[in-house]
């Protein structure tokens, strides 16, 4: 009778052992086609080149939402940077490559493009005789960047980024324009992962 016994026993008990296994082997559990959206903000620091003697150096913030596509990010951002002698509000969208890494700490490469409305405070703008006070145009550019994993839900970013803008501001001396043409920016934010 043990013998019949046994056998039956440890069948079973290998049949339940496995179950829990066999559920990460069903290609079907596997399925990342659910959308997990995030959000975030990051404060930057930039460095602006133009073809007037403007501030170079600009403070910003960014309110960013974005979602996962397999292992890429596209990301909408809103932005909003201030020298001594402009505004620069923009809105972008940002498509995210890894390079290296894993889903707790990830190198990736971005592309983005977007517009931008500069708007100059009085005195600049009387300063370079600028017609209209708020100019608008578009940019695009590439980042490098790095996201840490704190915890189950909360990530860091940590990007360099190279922007370049069609942005200019028509003189009364003509053809003369103010210009912004490019900036360099070092990024930091915090976001959150549902």
């Amino acid at each position: 009778m043990m013998k019949k016994t046994l056998p039956l026993l440890v069948l079973a008990l290998s049949l339940f052992a496995n179950e829990p296994n066999e559920k990460y082997l069903d290609d079907t559990k596997l399925d990342s086609s659910e959308i997990n959206f995030f959000i975030g903000v990051d404060g930057s620091y930039n460095y602006q080149i133009a073809s007037e003697s403007l501030d170079k150096s600009a403070l910003g913030y960014s309110l960013y939402a974005g979602v996962p596509i397999y292992d890429f990010e596209l990301i909408g951002k809103i932005s909003n940077a201030t020298s001594n002698n402009l505004d620069l509000k923009s809105k972008s969208i940002t498509f995210n490559i890894p390079i290296s890494g894993t889903g707790s700490r990830s190198v990736y490469i971005g592309f983005i493009g977007g517009s931008a409305t500069a708007t100059f405070n009085d005195s600049t703008k009387t300063n370079f005789n600028i017609i209209d006070k708020s100019n608008d145009g578009n940019f695009y550019g590439v980042h490098i960047g790095k996201r840490y994993k704190y915890s189950e839900n909360f990530f860091s970013r940590m990007e360099f980024e190279y922007l370049k803008y069609n942005l200019q501001a028509k003189t009364n001396t003509t053809p003369t324009s103010v210009n912004l043409d490019n900036s360099f920016s070092f990024i930091y934010g915090l976001e959150y992962r549902f």
